[in-house]
């Protein structure tokens, strides 16, 4: 990553004062720095220049970097060349007070700009610093192709109704291992936007360069205008290895839209993937203490990276995504919408969003999530979302402090782990048409719900006809949800007439949580007055050993079937065990009118009722003389010898073929390990081993938590 200095000018000094102009002169001797001839031009800028000079080599360099562009201009002229371009500006060691800024731009009217190239040197930043002295912008190049600036510090620039107060480049072209610092962009009512305070490109590669400090600011009264990208703003462009820090759109009016503080990087809908742009997205990059301050809570998306892919499929059946690899986005402060915000057509890996705080106080906010917001078409792995803290709204309206989920996004391989919100707190799943979504190999562990409302740790709501939720392959453990009054653990409800849709758990683990106040740990609700359908599905799952509320069944199909219209909650537990929740009314609990409760192969207390009968083929009650867990005092929830569960069940093709060698021969859970730099990876061990025979376990047979296991993060 780019190199940082508390002290951007005393290397200068000491170069270019203390006697050793003479050393500098002989290295650049040495370098071999010349004139290039034919179309191509160098020009040289030194702090012992003379702008009186042509500026044509070291010995008759220029002192100004600002004046040069003129020069460039004039050489062009003289040539009859069409464009200003394939011109060079190498700045030598020292501290340059800009009078104004350094600019080519296609805007001015009297030429157009092509290759230009902008840089230090030595390469290293700190070693040239160009001060704005809070007058002017930095670096500006509009127009061209592959323009570049290199190894610079950018500071103290500001511009007005405008972007890219430290470096402009409208250009396909690169910006590499720079310095932006204390840039701002101040909107008083002359322009609709603003971007990129830091640095603002277009179909460029932002590659090692350090940005603290920028900000876009709106002027008192000023409404209806956006912000996008304080740090940096790139279109259809690419980000890497960069570090954003304190970066902040801070808009006074109600009306402003502010979009990623630290990061914007995007494209327009439906355009065409041009194998001559840059991959776009961001990579292997640090976006911390970044803020979106809208005082009336109006809008602002994605605090730290904001990521947005339009692109539509090709003809050829082609999926163009955009992407975010090796991230994290820490202490970001927003008031709607995701630190991490992907639109859509988003591949994010190895990333983690952690201590953001969302500081909405609107109740109608509901579609936010102050870790992770993933949009259609969106897949997340080997991700972390930890301790971020969800403030939005005090009733069910409210966000999450962890993930929202839209149509066909997934989300695999995955911690979400020491979340606090006030009303749901994992993930909201919203969608706009039929849609699947993926959560697998996931942990949610030791999240907290704050506020007593309907909903915990998921919510799933009026999603669209035919649509599938699954989780497969996930544990959920010492989440807490006590305050919740309906839903701790999964929240439905349905309130379109006739609408079918489907939540599948297929082996899980839910242990050791505490769910639910006066109601249901998991519940389906249909509505009071609509003919709808939900179907809830565990398929070899165990959940036990968890504490539930006063007036709550573990899992509760419920609905209302007041006004003659039938509401049915069909709940199917297949091949599981639902065993030693305590607290509450039992374990399952089925509704009248056309609600159907189907438990199958299944171990479970007692405490169950229905009002209607089930089929309930191939079930048992646990047997307290033989053993079913190895240790669950312990949280070893591998099957016992003996136990009751082995043998049960049916082979189901999602099975696969693996044998169990022996009946402790289980999987050994977990392995917890680091991917990248900033995300995790979960993998299993012996995950196909759960059969004996002809017939399978009941259960979740591949998992168990590992004792003296903690994941901290800070």
């Amino acid at each position: 990553m780019a190199r940082t200095s508390d002290d951007g000018k005393s290397r200068c000094a000491r170069l270019v004062h203390g006697g050793s102009k003479a050393m500098l002169m002989a290295m650049l001797a040495v370098a071999g720095v010349v004139r290039m001839v034919g179309a191509a031009t160098t020009w040289y800028v030194a702090p012992w220049g003379d702008d009186e000079n042509d500026g044509l080599s070291w010995a008759t360099a220029m002192k100004s970097p600002e004046l040069v562009p003129a020069k460039m201009i004039a050489a062009s002229a003289e040539a009859g060349a069409e464009y200003v371009s394939q011109h060079t500006l190498i700045i030598s060691n020292g501290y340059y007070r800009l009078t104004k800024e350094i600019r080519l731009s296609d805007n001015d009217g009297t030429y157009k700009v092509g290759e230009i190239h902008i840089r230090s040197l030595t390469g290293n930043p700190e070693d040239v610093v160009l001060d704005g002295q809070g007058q002017c912008r930095g670096i500006q190049v509009y127009g061209g192709w592959s323009s570049s600036a290199e190894g610079l510090t950018v500071t103290n620039c500001v511009a007005l109704n405008s972007s890219g107060a430290g470096i402009f480049l409208r250009s396909t072209g690169r910006v590499v291992d720079c310095i932006v610092r204390d840039c701002h962009i101040t909107m008083d009512g002359g322009a609709s936007s603003a971007n990129g305070a830091g640095i603002a490109a277009f179909w460029s590669r932002i590659m090692g360069c350090t940005i603290e400090n920028c900000s876009i600011t709106n002027a008192t009264g000023v409404a209806g205008k956006n912000a996008y990208g304080a740090g940096i703003f790139d279109y259809y462009g690419m980000v890497s290895n960069c570090v954003i820090r304190n970066c902040a759109i801070r808009m006074n009016a109600g009306d402003c839209f502010p979009v990623g503080a630290g990061i914007y990087v995007g494209c327009d809908d439906n355009t065409k993937y041009e194998s001559s742009r840059p991959r776009m997205g961001v990579f292997d990059t640090v976006v911390s203490g970044c803020v979106i301050d809208m005082p009336h809570t109006g809008g602002g998306l994605g605090a730290g990276i904001y990521a947005r892919s339009g692109l539509a499929d090709g003809a050829d059946g082609t999926k163009y995504q955009a992407y975010l690899e090796d991230c994290l986005v820490h202490d970001c402060t927003n008031h709607y919408g995701g630190a991490i915000y992907c639109y859509r057509n988003i591949d994010v890996l190895n990333v983690t969003s952690s201590n953001n705080y969302d500081a909405c106080l609107s109740d109608t906010k509901y579609n936010n999530a102050t870790g992770l917001h993933l949009g259609s078409r969106c897949n997340a792995r080997n991700c972390l979302i930890t301790c971020n803290i969800g403030n939005t709204g005090d009733t069910w309206q409210g966000g999450s402090p962890a993930i929202y989920m839209a149509g066909n996004s997934t989300l695999v391989d995955s911690a979400v782990v020491g979340n606090v919100g006030k009303t749901k707190i994992g993930i909201i799943f919203k969608d706009d048409d039929t849609s699947k979504f993926l959560v697998s190999n996931c942990v949610f562990r030791a999240n907290r719900q704050t506020n007593a409302i309907h909903g915990g740790l998921f919510w799933i709501s009026n999603i669209s006809a035919e649509s599938l939720v699954d989780f497969v392959d996930c544990y959920f453990t010492d989440n807490d949800t006590s305050v919740c009054t309906w839903g701790g653990w999964v929240w439905l409800v349905n309130s379109n007439a006739g609408r079918h849709w489907t939540v599948r758990f297929r082996n899980c683990l839910c242990t050791d949580n505490s769910f639910g106040k006066n109601a249901a740990s998991v519940y389906a609700h249909t509505g009071a007055r609509y003919d709808s359908n939900i179907e809830l599905l565990f398929e070899n799952c165990t959940i036990a050993n968890n504490t539930i509320g006063e007036s709550s069944w573990m899992i509760h199909g419920y609905e209302e079937g007041a006004w003659g219209h039938a509401a049915p909650s069909n709940i199917y537990v297949r091949s599981s065990i639902v065993v030693n929740n305590t607290g509450g009314y039992g374990q399952i609990y089925g509704r009248t009118y056309s609600t159907t409760t189907n438990v199958n192969y299944s171990i479970f207390g007692k405490q169950t009722t229905w009002e209607i009968d089930p089929r309930t083929e191939g079930n048992s009650f646990p047997d307290s003389s033989k053993p079913l867990f190895l240790d669950a005092a312990n949280r070893d929830y591998r099957l016992a010898e003996h136990s009751q569960a082995i043998n049960r069940a049916p082979v189901e093709t999602w099975m696969g073929t693996g044998k169990r060698n022996g009946p402790q021969d289980l999987g050994s859970g977990y392995t917890i390990a680091s991917s990248g730099k900033y995300g995790v990876t979960i993998q299993r061990n012996n995950a196909s081993r759960r059969l004996s025979g002809a017939s399978a376990d009941a259960g979740c047979c591949e998992y168990y938590f590992i004792p003296g296991f903690q994941l901290n993060f800070r």
